[in-house]
C-alpha cells in the first residue's frame, strides 16, 4: 500500500511537473529497451489527462489518458522501480477510471507490454487480438468496459 506521502493527482501538459513526467517515462519505459530516453510527443499529448503520482516535489508514476469519443486511451504508464509494488500504479489507473467514467467513457484500451498482461489483467482489462511488435517488443491491446455511474 501507498503511504499517505503519495499525492495523486492530474496535470496540464505543461510546465515542470508535465516535464519531469517525461523525463520518468524516459527512464522507465524507453532506456530498459535500450532506446534513447527522449520520449516521443504524440500527437494528442497535449489533449491528454496526465496523471501524476508524487512523492513531494518527486514525480515517482504516471499515466496518461486520451478520450476518442465512447473510448479512452490508457497510455504511457510508469512507475519508477523503488515504488513498485506499493499500489501506486493501481491509484493511478483507478483515477483514471474514475475521470473516464465521469467524462461518459464506456471502454478503456492500452497496448500492454507483454509482461505486464497479468498486471492489467488484475485491474480488469482483457486481451483483445494478437500480440504485436511496438516499441521493439511484444504487446497485447488490452481493454475494459467501464460501469457508468449514472446507469
Amino acid at each position: 500500500m501507498a503511504g499517505d506521502s503519495i499525492i495523486i493527482r492530474p496535470i496540464a501538459a505543461c510546465g515542470e511537473l508535465w516535464l519531469k513526467s517525461r523525463v520518468l517515462r524516459g527512464k522507465v519505459l524507453r532506456v530498459p529497451l535500450g532506446l534513447g530516453p527522449e520520449v516521443e510527443m504524440f500527437p494528442f499529448e497535449h489533449e491528454s489527462v496526465h496523471i501524476l503520482a508524487l512523492d513531494g516535489d518527486d514525480v515517482i508514476g504516471c499515466v496518461l489518458f486520451h478520450q476518442q469519443g465512447a473510448e479512452g486511451k490508457l497510455y504511457q504508464m510508469a512507475v519508477l522501480p523503488e515504488y513498485r509494488g506499493r499500489g501506486i500504479g493501481k491509484r493511478l489507473v483507478e483515477t483514471l477510471e474514475q475521470l473516464a467514467d465521469s467524462l461518459g467513457v464506456e471502454k478503456l484500451f492500452l497496448n500492454g507490454r507483454h509482461y505486464a498482461v497479468g498486471y492489467y489483467k488484475k485491474l480488469g482489462y482483457e486481451v483483445v487480438g494478437d500480440a504485436f511488435i511496438e516499441v521493439t517488443i511484444e504487446h497485447f491491446r488490452m481493454e475494459k468496459t467501464l460501469t457508468q455511474a449514472d446507469s
